[in-house]
């Protein structure tokens, strides 16, 4: 996936609710971030504490709160808030990706 800065991400979910997520922030570098992600009472609420998180450090154990706005399968829209502000992103898969 890549984002409107034209980052690169690469996120594996696992069942347990573990994930991964590396960033290629280009000139800026690689970063990561790994932690649990439970499901809210709505379908499309999420709610996700990092373990580890070399992106945004100061997000460290600060749960975060993630709604999906739309999904249309190539592209992904969040909002997302509990660091003190709400942030809008929006990803779209990358259109070599052979996987769903």
């Amino acid at each position: 996936m890549s984002d409107d800065m034209d980052f690169g991400y690469s996120l594996v979910i696992r069942p347990t609710g573990q994930l991964v997520l590396a960033i290629d922030r280009g000139k800026m570098g690689r970063c990561e971030q790994k932690g649990t992600l439970e499901a809210g009472a709505d379908p499309r609420t999420y709610r996700i504490v990092y373990t580890k998180n070399t992106c945004n450090p100061d997000y460290g154990g600060t749960p975060m709160e993630i709604k999906i706005r739309s999904f249309t399968g190539s592209d992904l829209a969040l909002v997302i808030t509990g660091d003190g502000t709400e942030r809008r992103p929006t990803y779209a898969r990358d259109p070599k990706s052979t996987q769903q």
